[in-house]
């Protein structure tokens, strides 16, 4: 398993280098996750089922998830509202995407759900017994967010 979770974390790497690079012209840089701040926070999930299951978690700081709206989208975005939401929901998306396109290798090894958008100050999100856990820091130009990943413990 340890083996699968480090095959994960270079494939999610390599798809938020491609997003980061391509949509907003920046670089990124992994860092330690207890460096980035995410509270109060908006929170974007997309779970997966297949050869591979678990899900990718995209945490912001409220202010986070309106500038990478704003980076995005390339307008302002003051406030969190149904375009912040849609933004980082869709972000969650291509990360997930990304993944799977990374860990491909001919078979399809998952396939995606709907995101799903959490807000709020006071909520956790957590695999089920047995799934080992990934969190990462993410830094790209002036954007940072913490990344979480779960996999589910499989015999495969």
């Amino acid at each position: 398993m340890v083996e699968k979770i480090e095959q994960a974390k270079a494939a999610l790497v390599r798809a938020l280098e491609d997003i980061f690079s391509t949509m907003f012209g920046e670089n990124l840089v992994v860092v330690d996750h207890h460096d980035i701040a995410d509270t109060p926070r908006i929170s974007s999930m997309i779970g997966f089922g297949g050869i591979w299951s678990g899900f990718v978690a995209l945490h912001f700081s409220t202010p986070m998830a309106c500038q990478i709206s704003a980076g995005f989208l390339g307008m302002p975005v003051d406030e969190p509202d149904e375009t912040v939401r849609d933004t980082v929901a869709e972000l969650a998306n291509m990360v997930g995407g990304g993944l799977r396109n990374q860990l491909s290798t001919g078979e399809e090894m998952f396939k995606l759900s709907l995101p799903s958008v959490v807000e709020g100050l006071e909520y956790s999100t957590r695999g089920p017994a047995g799934s080992q856990e990934l969190f990462l820091g993410v830094v790209a130009g002036d954007y940072h967010f913490k990344l979480q990943l779960v996999l589910e413990k499989k015999n495969r």
